[in-house]
């Protein structure tokens, strides 16, 4: 009788306070969290339980006041292990939290990757639809660059490689090009661009339409702060696009 008045005032008291410590959140959705809590709770259960056992291996009858004495101190413990489990896990997830704010912060310094906007407003990425195939614009793209005086630098056939890995991906190729009148001056001064040189255009199919995709020279003039004439540089990518998706 003893020992179920205890478990049911235990999960009483348990429940109660796991109700208030869910207004965090975080903490109490953490699994780390709930790892970390987990050894008080242990404790707190193990004294309520030797108690009980206590209770019932003296056996000898107990007055009221014996009783609730001892459904107090198991309620006790379970109140202060739960309150110290709640404590540390929302330090924990307080910690979690904090580091994840460093990383949030270093990645918004960081240029933006999949919007299609910088932060400035600049667009970030230009698509363009190619009326021929894929391998079609691929070849046309290295024929107008070199044509305009550039160098093809490298073709990246991504789902090339990914078919000998025996993997599948829609057809994805990236051309590589530029010319060292036009970039080098880029890179001189702004070392960081070297990232995004040479140009690159990226062909792939979209549900069997042929895409053209690059950064856009605005963004890429944004991203490193050139100046006009330096961006002026970069805006030939525009038409040469222009002329690789006419009919």
């Amino acid at each position: 009788m003893i020992l179920a008045i205890v478990i049911f005032a235990s999960l009483i008291i348990a429940a109660s306070k796991f109700g208030s410590a869910v207004e965090h959140e975080a903490a109490w959705h953490s699994v780390k969290g709930w790892l970390a809590a987990l050894p008080w709770v242990m404790t707190g259960a193990a004294i309520g339980i030797l108690l009980a056992l206590r209770a019932l291996l003296l056996k000898r009858k107990f007055g009221l006041i014996e009783r609730l004495s001892h459904v107090s101190s198991i309620a006790w413990f379970l109140i202060v292990s739960i309150e110290l489990a709640r404590i540390q896990a929302n330090d924990r997830a307080d910690r979690l939290r904090a580091k994840g704010d460093v990383m949030t912060d270093h990645l918004s310094d960081a240029a933006p990757v999949e919007s299609l906007a910088s932060s400035n407003g600049a667009r970030e990425l230009t698509t363009k639809t190619s009326p021929r195939s894929v391998a079609e614009t691929v070849a046309r793209l290295q024929s107008l660059a070199e044509g305009k005086g550039m160098k093809v630098f490298a073709m990246i056939d991504h789902s090339g490689e990914a078919k000998k890995a025996g993997l599948e991906l829609r057809e994805t190729k990236v051309v590589i090009f530029g010319s060292p009148q036009a970039g080098t001056p880029v890179m001189a001064a702004a070392p960081l661009a070297a990232l995004d040189m040479p140009l690159k255009v990226l062909i792939w199919s979209d549900d069997g339409q042929t895409k053209v995709t690059y950064t856009a020279p605005t963004a890429l003039a944004a991203r490193y702060g050139l100046s006009q004439e330096l961006a002026a540089r970069l805006a030939g990518i525009d038409g040469l696009t222009d002329g690789l998706v006419d009919a």
